[in-house]
């Protein structure tokens, strides 16, 4: 059992934070999810933050029209709600070398970004991170985190790519991994970490490996939004 410690709504995503009780042995690494299980819903999200940060489990779900746990996230949970998560699961982690790293999200892909990024930061990581954040409108852009990385962190570069129309944006448009095929010539000696849609996932492999990409060093977790 977990217990609501926070929920902020941003936009159609809600952060919410989950307090565990002392005896928890939720270990996870950083990229990771679980399994939320309110009623009989039961829907995964990834962890959006690393355990060095806190014992706390943060996850961002977006709101689904008429979703089942849609409904409970945003209508009817609390603080101090009390849920089940179950985990940890997927092999979705920064894995030991010395490469760069470029990281691609997708709307609320960028949760398990974040807690990798969050862990690299912690352990004092000197590689070259590069993150790629696509959404369909600004609002997408829910959280200001990257934005201080890149301040405060040389090493950090944050280019958040807009795929709708909206006049007011004034940064990248278009598809966000096309924003990497137009800042590298080569990537033969990079890792790519890539959360979003299936079709995202698989269109940004098959681009990226024309700039000699590894395979082996491209990593992905692909989720499907629930309609119901």
């Amino acid at each position: 059992p977990a217990k609501i410690d926070s929920i902020s709504i941003q936009g159609d995503v809600a952060i919410l934070v989950f307090r565990q009780p002392p005896n928890s042995n939720l270990n996870y690494l950083a990229g990771q999810y679980v399994d939320l299980i309110a009623g009989d819903v039961k829907r995964s999200y990834s962890i959006a933050n690393s355990i060095k940060m806190n014992t706390n489990i943060e996850l961002h779900i977006r709101e689904v029209p008429n979703g089942a746990m849609s409904k409970k996230v945003f209508s009817e949970f609390k603080q101090n709600t009390m849920v089940r998560l179950e985990g940890p699961k997927g092999t979705f982690f920064v894995r030991n070398s010395k490469k760069p790293l470029i990281f691609l999200a997708g709307g609320t892909g960028f949760a398990p970004v974040k807690a990798m990024v969050e862990e690299l930061l912690l352990n004092g990581d000197e590689r070259q991170i590069h993150i790629y954040w696509g959404a369909e409108a600004i609002s997408g852009f829910y959280s200001t985190v990257p934005t201080q990385w890149q301040q405060e962190h040389e090493h950090v570069s944050f280019s958040p790519i807009l795929s709708g129309a909206e006049v007011d944006w004034v940064g990248r448009r278009g598809f966000v991994h096309q924003a990497i095929l137009q800042d590298f010539e080569c990537l033969a000696g990079f890792e790519v970490y890539a959360c979003g849609s299936p079709l995202m996932i698989e269109t940004a492999k098959k681009d990226l490996i024309t700039l000699n990409l590894l395979e082996e060093n491209f990593y992905s977790d692909a989720f499907v939004a629930s309609t119901k």
